[in-house]
């Protein structure tokens, strides 16, 4: 998981200043899901939306695996 969010400061640089932050939430909610709990999200109008989004991010590939084409793979990746 740290890969994964060190990946994400190296693209996203502006990120570094709440590094201790992210690495912060990211171990709670890792150490949480290990431990059988769950993560509640919710909001009011516009973010009741930003929560659904928030949730459809978490969520995908977790149901249902969603493999993409090498050349689908290879444009994400030129786009970072």
């Amino acid at each position: 998981m740290r890969q994964h969010l060190a990946s994400l400061l190296d693209r996203y640089p502006t990120l570094n200043s709440c590094r201790d932050d992210l690495t912060a939430g990211l171990d709670l909610l890792v150490a949480a899901f290990r431990t059988g709990n769950k993560l509640l999200v919710c909001g009011n109008g516009g973010s009741a939306a930003d929560s659904d989004h928030f949730v459809a991010e978490l969520m995908k590939c977790f149901l249902k695996r969603r493999p993409i084409s090498p050349s689908q793979f290879a444009r994400l990746e030129a786009n970072n």
